[in-house]
């Protein structure tokens, strides 16, 4: 028998509770401890519920801590190259092909590095050609390891590149998927849309259509400084792969033997066109370019037919390489398509202030 001793003041406030409870006194004591208990077990099991949810919370914020890190280590900064000292560093050898050409300016190629190595590279150029491209950055190569292909990083490259369009006083940014391995995407994520869309078909001609009997009149090109003279100013390259100057320049590089006539065909008025001819390495292989004026480029009925022209007074059993707009849906008859390449040219403008 367990005997407690109360003081009297408070023995009556426990049977004060007791009678508002409709208990004896002892049985409201044994109740109070029993309600005490349980508290007891409910309070140690929040408590080890807490400790275990601590743990899980320290052990997330330890791994949360090491992305952050791996994070920060994948962060990048852009240098000139001009300010770079390894001479030795792949990319920096790639740029040794570029200083051939007229284009290439040594204070807008940058490298893209981490902490410790060159992570890859934007090389920029100028260029200038008739609307609707007009003045415009052109970006030749942009490389980038596929780990560094980060939310920060892209926001940090796009306003990168802004900034120098910015101080150079260009307005629009362009490039092509022939100039990177940048997924469509990402160039996307970067601010670009797709500004134009060309098939680079190699064809065989099979046969001449009966109303074409006749080839062109080509000649020689001798100098391709008069013959970038003869086109810069009223006309646009259908094949649009590279820049005008891009494709001039590689003529000159590689000395290019290259043919060319001025053609003409009617729809409501005369429009005339140029057809340039590239003998290649390839045995029996031309690449033909054609140039228009700009007003026809977006015009479907003007360019059926020209390509028709052209096509149907190619020579027979000769291979072509020619750029087609994608998106164009006449039927090229008495040829035969060995292979098929698509290229995109990317356009971002830059209106913002930045």
């Amino acid at each position: 028998m367990l005997t407690i001793e109360l003081e009297e003041d408070v023995y009556r406030e426990i049977q004060k509770k007791a009678k508002e409870r409709g208990l004896s006194v002892t049985d409201y004591i044994v109740r109070i401890m029993k309600e005490e208990e349980d508290i007891m077990m409910l309070k140690s099991m929040i408590i080890k519920d807490l400790n275990f949810i601590t743990q899980k919370l320290n052990k997330s914020g330890e791994s949360f801590g090491k992305e952050n890190y791996k994070s920060n280590e994948k962060r990048i900064i852009i240098y000139s190259l001009k300010n770079y000292i390894n001479k030795n560093n792949e990319i920096y050898q790639r740029v040794k092909k570029y200083r051939k050409y007229n284009w290439f300016n040594e204070e807008l190629f940058f490298l893209i590095m981490d902490k410790k190595k060159v992570v890859g590279c934007i090389g920029i150029s100028k260029e200038k050609e008739v609307m609707p491209l007009g003045c415009y950055l052109f970006i030749y190569d942009f490389q980038l390891m596929e780990e560094y292909i980060t939310k920060d990083n892209l926001i940090y490259i796009n306003r990168f590149i802004k900034a120098i369009a910015k101080k150079e006083k260009y307005y629009s940014i362009d490039i092509s998927s022939l100039t990177t391995k940048i997924s469509e995407k990402v160039l996307i994520s970067l601010g670009f849309i797709r500004f134009y869309s060309t098939d680079i078909l190699k064809i065989v001609v099979k046969e001449r259509q009966p109303d074409f009997s006749s080839n062109y009149d080509f000649k020689l090109v001798k100098d391709t400084e008069a013959l970038y003279h003869l086109i810069e100013e009223d006309y646009f390259n259908c094949n649009m792969s590279l820049p005008l100057n891009h494709i001039i320049e590689g003529w000159r590089v590689s000395n290019s033997i290259l043919e060319y006539c001025k053609a003409e065909t009617e729809e409501n008025e005369k429009i005339s066109y140029i057809i340039i001819f590239e003998t290649t390495n390839e045995a029996n292989t031309k690449k033909v370019y054609i140039l228009l004026n700009p007003k026809y480029i977006f015009n479907e009925i003007v360019l059926e037919k020209i390509y028709i022209d052209i096509v149907n007074r190619l020579n027979v059993s000769s291979s072509y390489i020619v750029g087609f707009p994608a998106d164009m849906l006449f039927e090229l008859k008495g040829i035969d398509m060995i292979n098929k390449k698509n290229v995109n040219w990317y356009r971002m403008a830059v209106t913002e202030i930045i």
